[in-house]
């Protein structure tokens, strides 16, 4: 009696095994076939192309905004803020000051090598700050008295400006800064 009870439970667990397996094939090919997933250090483009994404943080800042921000090669964050126009550097879940501009905003950071470029307003002044030495200087004072972006070309900075809506090309070398573009706009 016991043989056939032994048989009977073995081929049971067989076919349950076999039930349970099976390969199943699907496509995601849109962004609309990840709606139903959560996104882990990715992220999902509007073409449904998934990509290494970001971590949110949150950061206590004693500025009331955050108005620009750029990254170094080691993965420091720069902050530049509103209303006491101070650039602060988040590193290894620590805020600190780094520099006072003594303006009322920083509109825009741009970063290359060790230099941290932060634009102003409303004077139109832009800082260099050596983020390896803490050394800081005003590098340049525009025409504008609105900085709105920076982006470097080459071995430029261009800064967009206003009231004048006026795109100037700035040497890195000199500082000299030269009009590129200039429109009928307000400011860009």
């Amino acid at each position: 009696m016991k043989l056939p009870v032994v048989w009977l439970m073995t081929l049971l667990l067989v076919t349950s095994v076999i039930w349970a397996g099976g390969t199943r094939i699907w496509e995601t090919t849109t962004a609309k076939d990840f709606e139903a997933g959560e996104f882990k250090g990715t992220l999902l483009a509007t073409n449904g192309k998934v990509q290494p994404g970001f971590e949110l943080q949150k950061i206590k800042c004693p500025e009331p905004a955050i108005w620009s921000y750029a990254y170094d090669a080691g993965g420091r964050l720069y902050l530049g803020t509103g209303t006491k126009g101070i650039i602060y550097r988040f590193e290894n879940g620590q805020l600190t000051e780094l520099y006072k501009t003594g303006a009322i905003l920083v509109t825009s950071l741009a970063m290359v090598d060790h230099l941290l470029y932060a634009a102003t307003i409303p004077e139109g002044k832009i800082f260099q700050i050596n983020t390896n030495t803490g050394e800081s200087k005003l590098w340049l004072k525009l025409p504008s008295a609105y900085i709105w972006g920076l982006a470097f070309e080459g071995k430029s900075l261009l800064a967009a400006a206003g009231p004048e809506a006026i795109l100037y090309r700035i040497s890195l070398e000199s500082a000299m800064p030269e009009v590129l573009l200039k429109t009928e706009e307000k400011h860009f």
